[in-house]
């Protein structure tokens, strides 16, 4: 029989829920470079979307990711609480697209007080 630990395990992390609250905070206020800082310099980045936008698709450094963030601004609407395991965070919300909003999804890994990983799920084709 399987014993339980005699500390429960933490399950949020103060830093990794910091680091994607600032990283809404500044892509609301629209502070690119402030947004790109809170990157590692390698990052497995990711955002589906039609082929024949140039700002989909993965990405692994900062570079790589700023076209993404340029071309979409102000589009991604966060719900207004998230789930923190330890250094990864799901975010639920919205991507802002002409007169609709379309649901998404946000993986965060945050590593060192940097986000080391992005995935976004259901951004729409129309992107």
């Amino acid at each position: 029989m399987a014993q339980r630990p005699t500390q429960p395990r933490a399950f949020t992390s103060p830093t990794t829920r910091a680091v994607v609250t600032a990283f809404f905070a500044r892509q609301r206020a629209g502070d690119h470079t402030g947004l790109l800082d809170l990157f590692a310099d390698r990052v497995d980045f990711f955002a589906p979307g039609a082929a024949n936008a140039g700002a989909l698709g993965p990405g692994s450094t900062r570079s790589d990711i700023s076209l993404f963030f340029s071309t979409l601004g102000k589009v991604l609407v966060p719900d207004r609480d998230f789930l923190v395991l330890g250094q990864d965070a799901v975010v639920t919300g919205f991507a802002r697209c002409d007169t609709s909003l379309n649901p998404i999804a946000m993986h965060f890994t945050v590593v060192g007080a940097k986000i080391g990983r992005c995935h976004l799920t259901e951004v729409s084709t129309r992107l």
